[in-house]
């Protein structure tokens, strides 16, 4: 049997099904979309925080109006409402505005404000110093209106008609219409010496790819096939070459649509980059998965299963990662470094990774030889 007719015959077995023709082509493109959406919701520049008002004053009004015009989302709701927004992650934070928030306006000191961040928001401290600054004027108007008084009062000058009116007239004047600050960074911007990242938006994909070239390579496994292969000159070989080829175009295949229909919903461009990294990653797959065939039938899935679920914890598709398991050892596992690969951060280069697989392959073929000529009776 020649290796274009292996070729052919390994392409048909795995397009055979209908079922798994479909998990080869929709469910792709079901992961992209449900990621592009994913990206979208995360890459808004709008802020949703819930404001909880329980003074109900035209001070408390005024905060919260000083708080939209920041242009962000702001959610008027009840204190009962504000847990299940929290876990929902349907905000950023709750700002609880308490009972007594105006009584005690005219001292700096005074507090009344309760702000809880949701779990794992990343611009907590983007509100809290929001929230700060658009308070502050508010609470030092009333400070200010109380010493002018006082400072009648002590030098026995009776206020003018319309002195309250007229300072908080001027004042708000000021509020709407936005104090600015401009900010001169002096030196070298430093980066951040805590280097950590969020859930990629390729890990359902990265880990998919994994699942797909484990159960791909069980797939290509039968010993009878292989064994008929084997009594034919050069059989094995060719069936050893076009089962990682056919494995591979599909697995290409698969990135190409992911990575389109996540971009189309994104309204972004496809990024040659990504892609490299992630065939460097199947490739990755198919070698491990090929390791993992060696195993006995009756324990290579149930194993490889777990020690697939393991790799993808540790490298990053379910959990944020701290720099440390990053550097090691992350980016030494397939799914470590192709996540901190497409994050950007210092990995082994693509090249060396790629070779390193290819001759894992190489070193694997003998292996199987050995296995199947075992399997043959007599």
């Amino acid at each position: 049997m020649s290796f274009i007719n292996t070729l052919r015959l390994r392409a048909r077995e795995l397009l055979s099904s209908l079922a798994l023709l479909l998990i080869l082509l929709a469910l792709p493109v079901l992961m992209g979309l449900i990621a592009g959406a994913a990206n979208l919701r995360n890459q808004s520049p709008d802020i949703r925080i819930a404001v909880t008002d329980l003074d109900r004053t035209d001070i408390s009004r005024g905060l919260i109006d000083s708080l939209k015009r920041q242009g962000w989302d702001i959610l008027e709701v009840g204190q009962e409402e504000i847990p299940r927004l929290l876990d929902g992650k349907a905000v950023e934070g709750s700002l609880v505005i308490q009972r007594g928030f105006t009584a005690r306006h005219d001292s700096l000191l005074g507090g009344g404000l309760s702000y809880t961040p949701a779990e794992g928001t990343l611009s907590t401290n983007m509100v809290l110093d929001v929230v700060t600054y658009s308070i502050i004027p508010f609470k030092s108007r009333s400070v200010f209106l109380r010493q002018a008084r006082e400072l009648y009062e002590k030098s026995g000058v009776p206020l003018p008609d319309g002195f309250d009116d007229d300072y908080l007239r001027r004042i708000g004047e000021n509020l709407e219409g936005g104090a600015k600050q401009d900010f001169v960074i002096v030196g070298e911007y430093q980066e951040p010496t805590v280097m950590t990242y969020v859930v990629s938006d390729y890990s359902m994909e990265v880990l998919f790819l994994g699942f797909f070239a484990l159960m791909g390579t069980f797939l290509f496994t039968s010993p009878a096939m292989r064994r008929r292969l084997s009594a034919t000159p050069y059989g094995m070989r060719y069936d050893y070459a076009s089962s990682l080829i056919i494995m591979f175009i599909a697995g290409l295949a698969q990135i190409l649509l992911y990575m389109l229909s996540m971009r189309a919903l994104m309204r972004s461009p496809l990024v040659p980059r990504e892609v490299l990294v992630l065939s460097v990653f199947l490739l990755m797959s198919l070698a491990l998965s090929q390791a993992l065939a060696l195993l006995r039938e009756s324990l290579r899935l149930y194993l490889g299963l777990i020690l697939l679920l393991l790799l993808s914890v540790a490298g990053g598709c379910f959990l944020q990662l701290p720099e440390q398991l990053i550097r090691f050892p992350g980016q030494f596992l397939p799914q470590g470094w192709a996540l901190a690969a497409l994050r950007g951060f210092p990995v082994l280069p693509p090249a060396l990774v790629t070779a390193l697989s290819l001759l894992a392959l190489l070193m694997l073929y003998p292996l199987h030889m050995r296995s199947v000529r075992k399997a043959e009776p007599g």
